[in-house]
């Protein structure tokens, strides 16, 4: 899985406790999750956006690997949001 490489070889991993890529939505994932305020959720894409407002968490919104299709767009009312263009982009900002 080549999201979980780059956390790796970033020495990131251990801050994710799962990544959620397979059959089961993300909105269940997260539902089947014990969440907390503090919990973050990486994403791309409109439905993770709305799966991390359903649960009330904050979200990294990766603009690098959006595609037009299902990019959000209503991310501007949501408080909770923080964006960045990928990976690099977030170490860096967050200076790991």
């Amino acid at each position: 899985n080549e999201i979980e490489y780059f956390l790796r070889e970033n020495l990131i991993l251990n801050y994710f406790r799962g990544i959620l890529a397979s059959d089961k939505s993300k909105l269940n994932h997260l539902l089947s999750m014990s969440l907390k305020s503090s919990d973050v959720f990486i994403g791309d894409s409109k439905s993770d956006l709305q799966a991390a407002k359903h649960v009330n968490i904050q979200f990294i919104l990766m603009e690098g690997f959006r595609s037009e299709k299902s990019f959000p767009t209503e991310f501007k009312s949501y408080k909770n949001i923080y964006k960045t263009e990928n990976f690099n982009t977030l170490l860096t900002n967050l200076k790991l």
